[in-house]
């Protein structure tokens, strides 16, 4: 049991807000130890902790949003949408809505110093945003992971045929008669000649993928077994998202240095070995020059272009906010998230350089149209045309183990964000947990990386690459986009466009640059307006010529559905839940201060509370006591939000006003 606190310290609370001291010895310990750590450290939040610099933060958020969604997805989405069509709305969609709301979540998590759900307190009535935000990340981290699993799988399998690679040849026993590899002839033999013969030929790396590694099933409904090695390697994947969080913010930023920059001279080496594979120019024609203009008129495109958008920018997720948390108040955010946005998008364009480059080829080999290579492979086409590229460079199982590492490593870096960002989120609002923040840091991430791994087993059976393609399906697409089109209305029209311009300018600073201003009113302001609008049209017109997919059983859509509406209906059910249950009087008046921000809504720090014009926190001394100090013409919270737990200013606003309160 707890020892409470002594009865100075005690009198002194209950002096301040009328109710009992809860703060245990141990708490004051803790305190105390993170006051002493704060004055040896150059943070400026000491409580919550900030980036050591703004490499760290840059190379972290290009590390998120840089992940599986740009060098496996970005290149399946642009292949199965038409190739050089799918860029045109995907363009589109990043500058109407992907980099205004890419900046929007990043300005709120710094400006608030919270997570993606506490951060609400601006609009309380929409808290069911943090919570649809939390639920699209918890969904896309179980079927993430078994991506990163299938990584973790072919880097072990990477070294099991030295000096070669097991997906190179015909001649397994997975393989089918319809495989074709010149490379199992000599040169005597006319390989062409021989793809004619056979105009059904697939490559030894899809039939590696689909009968070695994965065993697919013919449809979702035939289960099948889960083999042990899937199972393992989806363990492997979940105990390294663990040890990543468990370790912090401080030890993930060092990480990135590596992780987020790696991936790019790899990525180009594999596109230098692409483009002089003979019939890669089949492949980039068709991913920059073929554009099927009537297939612009199909609002599906538009609408997955718009969710690929969210997805690669990692937007209304709640990772964001998370990450740019940590950002010290003043850090100039504008430049450094339009630079982030840009990279991120331009990383997915030159990824999909190296994929349709070896496709082309692919086509070539097998003598098909470029359209049906590797058509089945859904979210695993990057595991056909990455390893039949590693498999032509010279000393092969090098290239593809220091490939496969770093494509698990960058998976990580998206895992940890995704994972940090419910952990967090639960530790914020949820009292139990932050009162015992010591020991729930270690059984909050196993809980839901146990949890998570479970619910991962239907995705490592046989029928497990068409679970993945449902999820990815319904768990993103729509969901973001609604919830990106949630967040600009209520952040422009609930909370306020002039009320969030004159946060920014101050979280900004002084900034003397007329092209600067013009900048941020051209790139994230006026778009907020305009985004709504657009993404608005986008769901109306998918929701108007709606076809059911032939690729899934009615049972299947239904359940995807289901899936779309589980993190929806966390916005739905938050409204009457708050307006029933929160403050008091009659509920017109609830109504009105659902819409208002909360009192204790602002910057973190007292010093810029005030600079915002926000009432000040209460500070804690090193007893452990809320104070209350004396400031002449300073508003101070008083409510029961103190007592509660909520955020207190235990950093430098003890040192701004402690010399005045002696």
């Amino acid at each position: 049991m707890a020892q409470k606190i002594d009865d100075s310290q005690a009198d002194l609370w209950a002096s301040n807000k009328n109710e009992p001291a809860e703060l245990s010895m141990t708490e004051l310990e803790e305190m105390k130890s993170k006051k002493i750590k704060k004055e040896k450290s150059e943070d400026e939040n000491s409580v919550r902790g900030n980036w050591s610099n703004k490499a760290e933060f840059i190379l972290s958020s290009l590390g998120y949003a840089v992940g599986l969604g740009n060098v496996v997805r970005f290149p399946y989405l642009c292949f199965k949408n038409g190739g050089a069509t799918f860029l045109v709305p995907y363009a589109t969609m990043l500058l109407v809505a992907g980099l205004p709301i890419f900046y929007l979540d990043m300005s709120l998590g710094q400006f608030s110093s919270l997570g993606c759900v506490s951060l609400w307190r601006c609009a309380p009535l929409f808290k069911g945003l943090g919570w649809a935000m939390l639920a699209v990340s918890a969904l896309v981290s179980i079927y993430y992971n078994v991506i990163m699993s299938w990584a973790i799988y072919y880097l072990f399998a990477s070294f099991s045929d030295l000096p070669s690679l097991p997906w190179v040849g015909c001649k397994n026993e997975w393989n089918t008669d319809s495989c074709f590899d010149e490379r199992d002839y000599n040169s005597t033999v006319n390989t062409t000649a021989l793809r004619m013969m056979n105009p059904n030929a697939t490559s030894p790396a899809a039939e590696y993928f689909m009968n070695a590694v994965l065993q697919v099933s013919p449809s979702i409904e035939e289960t099948g077994t889960i083999h042990w090695y899937r199972a393992v390697s989806l363990l492997l994947a979940w105990l390294l998202v663990y040890c990543c969080i468990i370790r912090g913010i401080k030890s993930a930023g060092k990480v990135v240095y590596f992780t987020a920059t790696v991936p790019y001279l790899l990525i180009l080496v594999l596109l230098i070995r692409g483009v002089t594979l003979e019939g890669a120019e089949i492949g980039i024609r068709y991913y920059i020059v073929d554009v099927d203009w009537d297939k612009l008129r199909d609002p599906a495109v538009w609408q997955q272009a718009a969710g690929q958008i969210f997805y690669s920018l990692s937007a209304a997720t709640g990772g964001l906010h998370t990450i740019a948390s940590y950002n010290k108040f003043h850090n100039n955010l504008f430049t450094d998230a339009v630079a982030i946005a840009l990279m991120n998008c331009l990383t997915s364009i030159f990824a999909g350089f190296a994929v349709f480059s070896i496709l082309g080829h692919m086509a070539f080999q097998v003598g098909q149209d470029i359209k049906d290579v590797g058509d089945a492979s859904g979210p695993g086409l990057a595991f056909i045309a990455y390893p039949e590229a590693l498999s032509r460079l010279p000393i092969g199982p090098f290239w593809s183990i220091l490939f496969f590492f770093t494509l698990i490593t960058l998976a990580i870096d998206s895992m940890y964000v995704l994972v940090e960002t419910v952990v967090t989120a639960a530790m914020d609002e949820f009292r139990y947990l932050s009162l015992r923040r010591r020991v729930m840091k270690w059984i909050v991430p196993v809980v839901y990386c146990t949890t998570a791994f479970l619910l991962g087993f239907p995705l490592i059976s046989q029928a497990g690459l068409h679970w993945v393609g449902l999820i990815d399906d319904y768990s993103a697409n729509i969901p973001l986009v609604i919830i990106g089109l949630l967040e600009c209305l209520v952040i422009t029209y609930v909370y306020g466009l002039h009320h969030y311009y004159s946060d920014m300018k101050v979280m900004l600073g002084k900034q003397d640059s007329l092209p600067h201003w013009v900048a941020f009113w051209c790139i994230v302001l006026l778009p907020l307006i305009i985004a709504p609008i657009a993404l608005g049209l986008v769901v109306v017109l998918y929701a108007w010529k709606y076809e059911p997919s032939t690729a899934y059983p009615e049972w299947a859509i239904v359940l995807g559905w289901l899936i779309t509406s589980a993190s929806l209906a966390c916005i739905v059910f938050y409204i009457p839940y708050y307006l029933f249950t929160e403050g008091q009087g009659s509920f017109t008046s609830r109504l009105k201060r659902s819409l208002r921000p909360t009192p204790d809504w602002g910057p973190a720090l007292n010093r810029f509370r005030e600079e915002a014009n926000y009432k000040l926190f209460p500070t804690i001394s090193e007893k452990g006591a809320v104070n209350f100090y004396p400031k002449p013409g300073a508003e101070y919270l008083y409510t029961e939000s103190v007592s509660q737990g909520v955020q207190c200013d235990m950093g430098n606003g003890n040192d701004a006003y402690e010399g005045e309160s002696q």
